[in-house]
């Protein structure tokens, strides 16, 4: 038997890659023939319970958290072995019982980079980018090379041709390196609450590596640079696509090839001093900066703006200047105390936060019972809002009525004014709405209950009064679960997905002999090899 027919005994990168392929295989649709494939070992797979798998080791509950493939392992039936450890959700959940943590787990499995067969379209899409940064095409570690290859390619030595297709090549390969990090910065991933804790982190960890990659990506342009190197692949390509793969130097588009090229090291020149070893560090915090931003700080916001006593700041901040105009101190004072406690917890969220991004995360959440939904508007509504120049105001015309009341009538002066740019700062608060996310891009939702459709419709103005009313109400109600879980469960998922982090199979015991899962493939592999020889 050839090298060839041992190709998939070794473990591609990842189980999901490698089941795919197999059941491609098994169908008569991958890049060689059932007949070649002596065996396929697969850990931690997503697509568990695809049929056509022999389970090895422990019985687990459920599925895969991508979902069984549907074509099954055809031919390949026998020849494929699945091991999950049972407290793995990658390959482990049932889905009837966390419905949305099965839900994003089926959405995130297919997110951008996925092969084109198990793309997603509409919200689930949508969710998926917002989620997670597509990091599976980039080299970080090998940028600077790419670079250096591309300015090679298009500025040969005297008298040579230019190497179109090595061109279109290194621009490729930079355009998937840096796509994913100007994607990074200019979602709500990057704000100062995470850069502060990658800035915080110890010198030679990844966090820190992380953090001075950011740093230089910042000071460059990479908006720029993306778009330069998507017209030399552009051009690159149609020129390839001519039949003809080298053209002369001093051809009309090997000059605008190479002006193009020009201005690219000057859009990515901050980037280019960071040491290749930092940039190769990095980008396992990169990579999943964004659900784990998702995690540390939307479901934070999602389950605070639940604490806030929405109503009684709308009245206070209605009422506090209609106290500084009649020169009320006392009440004043009294509703400026109030206010200062209720906007404690809308402080600390505002406080480096894209409230905008949390609000489009929350939209996209598939929640049949429409509590995301409506934590998306609060959100949105709020993020329309200055909320450090209201709570500025707040403290200012407590401290004045306070001043006043202890005996110094002239810092009276100062509270007209102050009354007044409160009630400018307040009006988005109170009579701001939320932009209407369109249903069509959202996450697939289940017929929805009597109650959560009676929610829904309360919110249909959007103000921040309805909605928040809603969320008090749903509280209250037995066929909707708890904020927390919801989102926990969701969230935990972009993580889980897009980290690749699994249990540790090598210590997971499959066999009566004590083998873990690793010594049991290997031990299996070899006696499929033997029975060939």
């Amino acid at each position: 038997m050839s090298p060839n027919n041992i190709h998939l005994l070794r473990l591609l990168p990842g189980a999901d890659s490698t089941g795919d392929i197999a059941s491609s295989i098994g169908n008569r649709k991958g890049p060689i023939s059932a007949d070649k494939v002596l065996a396929v070992g697969l850990l931690a797979d997503p697509g568990r319970g695809t049929d056509g798998e022999s389970v090895v080791g422990p019985s687990a509950a459920g599925t895969g958290i991508a979902d069984p493939r549907p074509h099954g392992m055809g031919t390949l039936t026998g020849r494929v072995a699945t091991i999950c450890d049972p407290q793995d959700i990658y390959c482990s959940i049932d889905k009837g019982r966390n419905s949305v943590l099965g839900a994003l787990g089926t959405v995130l499995s297919k997110s951008p980079g996925a092969s084109p067969d198990s793309a997603v379209v509409g919200g689930g899409s949508r969710l998926a980018t917002a989620l997670t940064s597509d990091f599976s095409h980039a080299d970080l570690s090998g940028f600077g090379a790419d670079l250096a290859d591309l300015a090679a390619a298009l500025n040969p030595p005297a008298g040579q041709s230019v190497n179109v297709s090595n061109a279109a090549h290194s621009a490729t390969a930079l355009l998937g390196t840096l796509s994913p990090l100007a994607d990074l910065l200019t979602s709500g991933a990057v704000n100062p609450a995470a850069t502060n804790t990658l800035s915080n982190a110890p010198a030679g960890t990844a966090e820190n590596a992380a953090n001075q990659v950011l740093a230089g990506a910042h000071t460059s342009d990479l908006s720029g640079a993306v778009s330069t190197l998507s017209q030399i692949t552009d051009t690159a390509t149609q020129l390839t696509g001519t039949g003809t793969k080298t053209r002369a130097e001093s051809s009309p588009e090997i000059a605008t090839l190479a002006a193009t090229a020009a201005t690219l090291n000057n859009q990515v020149a901050p980037l280019v001093t960071t040491p290749p070893e930092i940039l190769d560090q990095a980008s396992r915090v990169l990579s999943v900066l964004k659900p784990q931003v998702v995690v540390d700080q939307v479901l934070n916001i999602a389950t605070g703006i639940t604490s806030v006593n929405y109503t009684a700041i709308l009245n206070d901040l209605a009422m506090l200047p209609q106290k500084v105009a009649a020169l009320d101190v006392a009440g004043a004072h009294q509703i400026a105390g109030d206010l200062n406690n209720q906007f404690a917890p809308l402080v600390t969220m505002a406080a480096g936060v894209d409230l905008t991004w949390v609000s489009q995360i929350l939209s996209t959440i598939p929640d049949p019972t429409g509590t995301a939904q409506i934590a998306a508007v609060v959100c949105n509504i709020l993020s329309g809002v200055d909320v450090i120049r209201i709570a500025d105001n707040v403290g200012q015309i407590q401290e004045i009525a306070w001043s006043v009341l202890e005996g110094n009538p002239a810092a009276l002066t100062g509270l007209l004014p102050i009354g007044l740019d409160l009630a400018s700062a307040a009006t988005t608060m109170l009579t701001g709405t939320a932009t209407k996310t369109d249903t069509s891009l959202l996450g697939e939702e289940a017929a929805p209950s009597v109650s959560s459709t009676q929610i829904t419709r309360q919110t249909q103005n959007n103000d921040l009064r309805g909605p928040t009313n809603s969320l008090t109400e749903m509280a209250g109600t037995q066929d909707t679960e708890d904020l927390t879980e919801l989102l926990g469960q969701g969230l935990d998922a972009a993580t889980f997905v897009t980290s690749g982090a699994h249990t540790n199979y090598a210590g997971l015991t499959v066999d009566n002999p004590g083998r873990n899962a690793i010594q049991w493939l290997t031990d299996w592999f070899t006696l499929q090899i033997r029975h060939t020889t």
